[in-house]
């Protein structure tokens, strides 16, 4: 599996992972675990493509799953450089309004620290106004991470989670 392939099997949404529940109602679903849908929304209005991505993909309902949604908080500069606030408060308005449980968003900065770009870009206080919670990735302990070695990986030593 090469890393195209990974993203596109690990996303359904740009800018965010949510394996486990999209795995779980994937498997609900009968859905080839090899195979992921993908949607793409040509749209100036983030909020509401963002609505109509998570519509196009068909999930079911989350049913109080807990769910981890991973933006991208490459700076704290403007879309594109990170997840657009809007993107982000319309995709977890979404995940609850679908019977979504904890919500956690967590990413790890390409440039500078994760905890002030979070800062900077008003991450907490988005969190707090949906009760989810935040993990700053790069102030995970190493125990904190499982180390993932699938068979059919481009990764010989794995990738870590």
């Amino acid at each position: 599996m090469n890393r195209r392939e990974f993203i596109r099997n690990a996303t359904g949404i740009s800018g965010a992972i949510m394996a486990p529940a999209l795995a779980a109602g994937m498997e609900a679903q009968k859905v080839a675990a090899s195979t992921m849908r993908v949607a793409f929304v040509k749209t100036m209005d983030r909020a509401a493509g963002a609505v109509r991505a998570i519509d196009l993909l068909a999930i079911a309902r989350f049913d109080g799953r807990d769910l981890f949604v991973k933006p991208n908080f490459n700076s704290a500069d403007q879309a594109p450089g990170s997840t657009h606030d809007d993107t982000l408060i319309a995709l977890l308005k979404t995940l609850k309004a679908m019977g979504a449980g904890l919500l956690t968003i967590g990413d790890r900065s390409g440039m500078g620290s994760t905890r002030e770009v979070m800062e900077r870009k008003g991450v907490f206080g988005i969190a707090k106004q949906f009760g989810a919670k935040v993990v700053v990735l790069d102030e995970l302990r190493a125990d904190d991470w499982e180390l993932i070695k699938p068979s059919d990986s481009h990764w010989p030593h794995g990738f870590a989670l």
